[in-house]
């Protein structure tokens, strides 16, 4: 029989198969979302549930031991998590290490991040290299999935010692000073999550502190519900359609709104849980034995999914024709972990002695990282005799040469010249300024090659300045390149030129996107981005154009296939024929032609030119990853090696030839 604490009693202690059936809506919305996003937009906010209802069922457990000091409690605690969480983890993370060598030329990412996972940090992990959660580059690491593990387990050092702090197993009534206690952190925790998100979405993401009110909503739940049965009594009138809908809206709603939906399905799911009642068709279909068996198996299923669609992706890709496939193998793998691994070493007895419970874990934990790291120190090995390199990347990955000069500076040296170069024309050396990011930097080569020409080129005497806007941001759904130039004052930017001086604009593409390109399509642009860029450029190239300056816009290089793709092509796994990958040069053009419509607006200018490097990159049916046997980019991010600089540079010598 259940012990009860003696505050009060309520129909919320002991087993409640509805839990379960909300459980496995949280872990179906969740795998929808990733076997596509479009899918099911708002399905990542199955953690979410998640996190609700982990807050709600470990307060519930924890207020029914009866512990005689804090070590005790403690041990006690630490010791059934490590049980519940840590087997059917390990065994998912070594098995997974295994496989990602098998199939990532370069696993080293996945496996680190595998590492962290294993002593609950992998969320700090993501965070360190800037995840971006919806990136298609997250879905090839086969451990990115781990991070909610993380915050829960953090969440987990931190909540039983608030609970023992509060003195509610000296007395019961104290349960009212820890539902405060909680309900103060949590608004502080929902107010740093609000405004973080705003500024740095990965940290506001993956961090604990951010996410610590979810969690703490589920704990404020259950006591509310234990001490104030007028609480108690009206949960039970709320009629469930409400927060049912609500919370099957917030599944559809796009990642942008995902502030507003993540706050609307915790809510939504704690009044479920609250109000959740025999007899109403909501409990009806939570409590379903499918429902149920899917809500127990939930844990299992949310390990193992992301594993069999991160090597899907890596080998067969996800089809319609997979789906089938890949669903079975995910149950299948699901059960065996919940019947053989989860379910019995829980109820096994370790040790009669829980801190020896807990070493065993720990020791486990360890063996597993060592043989992770083994793997590492191995990986070079494993990738050489799998997959042996067609390409020597490391000597073509040099960043061309180039002076660089960041957005501070760039008046700073301006201001250092002479002040009558910029009157006495007869004196004056003219300058031409690349500005823009890594892909504008990348023309250097190009524009130098083709200044060093016959004497018959008016400028070829040019100076060449690279001004690069770098904008790496954490940004968890955009790219968020041109926000950076709005530190550049318009009228003190053009002050720095006068006649004879040439700007080149450029800038990826991916900046102003909500999604990278995958090789076949990009689902999603990013108006903001582009909305700024152009308000910034409105002001400033009349500007510029009434200085006498040139003005050159270059359109973006192709973008030619995934991180996957690039990764396995250079390995001659899978990619085009002869080449590291490829894309139709109509699609590329076709991804490109967002950006390329805001440079072409000013074309009406006489002192505007544009100019598209798929001229001279792609055929009349093909972008190609390599050109006459060399590499054409050293990275999947589509950055030109340098021995392709003569290529851009036929394309620029007529520009700088012209004599206006």
């Amino acid at each position: 029989m259940t012990k009860q604490t003696s505050f009060t009693s309520t129909d919320v202690i002991g087993y409640r198969a509805d839990i379960d059936g909300l459980r496995a809506l949280a872990v179906i919305a969740v795998i929808i979302n990733h076997f596509h996003h479009d899918l099911l937009p708002g399905g990542y906010l199955g953690v979410d549930i998640f996190f609700v209802i982990s807050g709600f069922v470990i307060t519930a457990s924890l207020a029914q031991s009866s512990p005689t000091t804090r070590g005790a409690f403690l041990i006690h605690f630490y010791a059934r998590r490590i049980q519940r969480l840590l087997p059917a983890l390990i065994v998912c993370i070594i098995v997974s290490a295994i496989l990602i060598c098998l199939v990532d030329p370069e696993p080293i990412k996945s496996l680190r991040t595998g590492v962290a996972a294993l002593f609950g940090v992998s969320n700090f992990n993501l965070l360190n290299r800037a995840t971006d959660y919806f990136a298609p580059a997250t879905e090839l690491n086969i451990y990115t999935h781990t991070w909610s593990l993380g915050v829960e387990e953090q969440f987990y050092l931190v909540f039983p010692l608030l609970m023992w702090s509060s003195g509610i197993f000296q007395t019961p009534h104290n349960a009212r000073r820890l539902l405060y206690w909680i309900a103060v952190l949590c608004g502080i925790s929902v107010v740093i999550f609000v405004w973080i998100y705003a500024i740095n979405q990965p940290a506001a993401y993956f961090l604990m502190p951010m996410r610590f009110w979810e969690l703490g909503t589920g704990c404020l739940l259950y006591l509310g519900l234990k001490t104030h049965s007028h609480f108690a009594g009206f949960c039970r009138t709320i009629p469930l359609s409400l927060p049912g809908l609500t919370l099957f809206a917030a599944l559809f709603v796009p990642p942008q709104w995902a502030v507003l939906a993540t706050i609307t399905t915790v809510i939504s799911s704690a009044i479920i849980i609250a109000s959740t009642r025999p007899h109403t068709i909501t409990y009806q279909v939570l409590t379903t034995p499918v429902m149920i068996y899917i809500g127990r198996l939930s844990y299992s299923l949310y390990l193992w999914h992301w594993v069999v669609l991160a090597i899907s992706r890596w080998t067969i890709g996800i089809h319609a024709w997979t789906v089938p496939l890949q669903l079975i193998g995910i149950c299948a793998i699901a059960a065996a972990s919940y019947h053989w691994i989860e379910t019995p070493l829980r109820r096994a007895q370790w040790s009669s002695i829980h801190w020896r419970t807990i070493s065993y874990g720990l020791v486990t934990a360890i063996t597993a990282a060592l043989l992770l790291n083994g793997l590492i120190a191995l990986s070079g090995q494993i990738s050489q005799a799998l997959y042996p390199p067609r390409w020597d990347v490391q000597a073509v990955s040099q960043f061309p040469p180039c002076p660089f000069i960041n957005q501070f500076d760039l008046s700073k040296l301006f201001n250092q010249m002479p002040a009558n170069q910029l009157n006495e024309q007869s004196n004056y050396q003219p300058k031409l300024v690349v500005v823009g990011d890594s892909h504008a930097g990348q023309l250097c080569r190009s524009l130098f090659d083709a200044l060093i020409q016959p004497e018959q080129y008016t400028y070829s005497s040019l100076t060449l300045i690279a001004h690069q806007q770098l904008a790496a941001n954490n940004d968890f759904f955009t790219y968020d390149a041109p926000h950076s130039i709005r530190y550049l004052a318009p009228n003190s930017f053009a002050a720095s030129f006068t006649i004879g001086d040439i700007i080149v604009f450029s800038w990826s593409r991916d900046r102003f996107k909500l999604c990278p390109f995958d090789g076949e399509e990009r689902t999603c642009d990013d108006t903001i981005g582009l909305q700024q860029l152009t308000g910034y450029l409105d002001e400033l190239v009349p500007i510029l154009v009434q200085r006498g300056v040139k003005i050159l816009f270059v359109g973006d290089v192709p973008k030619l296939c995934s991180t996957k793709t690039f990764k396995r092509g250079l390995r001659g796994i899978g990619a085009c024929p002869d080449t590291v990958c490829c894309v139709s040069t109509t699609i590329s053009q076709q991804d490109a032609a967002a950006l390329n419509q805001v440079f072409r607006a000013y074309l009406h200018y006489s002192q505007v030119y544009f100019l598209d490097p798929h001229i001279q990159l792609c055929d009349n049916d093909w972008c190609q990853g390599t050109r006459a046997g060399q590499l054409l980019y050293w990275d999947e991010l589509a950055h030109l090696t340098p021995a392709m600089g003569d290529v851009l540079s036929e394309l620029f010598r007529p520009f700088l030839s012209r004599r206006e």
